[in-house]
């Protein structure tokens, strides 16, 4: 088998989120010492950080994530004529520009591809695997994350989660939602609670908000209290409009 060179180990490492220098770098080190790409799923952190100088805890487990995605270790190309392989899960993917509802979505089926390949909750691998995602959905999103926060490897789970929608939804205007949200009427085959929940997953983006009294700056949600009226509003059922 041909050896990797440094420039592909260049490029392996920048496409995963590595600066250009420091991917330099250990790519040097990982040509010199002759590693293969299915060696680096059975490198332990502890071999990352002492036999090859990989000091940054976010560079280690983006290679470690990414070598347990996307390549098979030593041991199992070794066994594969007795062993059946792994089944491999779809992870999900982000996009340069979301709105909150796609970005919900894309919470839920991240919670559920966690558990699939078993990552813990809230630990330092979830946060590494985010961006890992976010670097091969789009390279701009990798730039935007570094641009914002250059620390950004080591915040928890949901803090990372928290700054990605920030950063992914910014472009999203409320108005077009409410304005969605005004039109929607229930439809002849919807129960009530089917048109109920239908606004629900709605309003969120709307962000109904309006000043406190206080004078203090800050905003008071009324989004409970337009939901029960569009609610009335948008049913068929001209009893329960009337009041009767």
């Amino acid at each position: 088998m041909a050896l990797r060179t440094k420039a592909e180990w260049t490029t392996h490492f920048t496409g995963i989120g590595i600066p250009g220098e420091q991917a330099e770098t250990y790519a040097t080190t990982f040509h010199s010492q002759q590693v293969q790409p299915s060696m680096l799923r059975d490198l332990t952190d502890i071999e990352l950080r002492d036999l090859f100088e990989i000091n940054l805890i976010g560079h280690r487990l983006a290679i470690r994530l990414n070598a347990r995605r996307s390549e098979p270790s030593a041991s199992v190309v070794a066994q594969q004529t007795t062993h059946r392989p792994q089944t491999r899960h779809q992870a999900p993917q982000l996009q340069p520009t979301m709105n909150p509802s796609s970005f919900r979505q894309f919470v839920d089926h991240w919670t559920v591809y966690k558990r699939l390949v078993g990552i813990p909750p809230d630990c330092q691998d979830a946060s590494a695997q985010i961006y890992s995602l976010a670097c091969t959905s789009h390279p701009q999103i990798r730039q935007t994350i570094s641009d914002h926060n250059p620390d950004h490897m080591n915040l928890p789970e949901a803090e990372y989660l928290q700054m990605i929608r920030k950063l992914l939804t910014s472009r999203a205007i409320p108005d077009t939602y409410r304005n969605k949200f005004f039109y929607m009427t229930q439809t002849p085959e919807e129960t009530c609670q089917q048109w109920l929940q239908r606004l629900k997953e709605v309003s969120p983006d709307c962000e109904f908000m309006i000043p406190c009294d206080n004078k203090d700056g800050k905003f008071h949600k009324f989004e409970d209290t337009l939901l029960r009226s569009k609610f009335i509003m948008g049913i068929h059922n001209t009893n329960i409009k009337r009041g009767q």
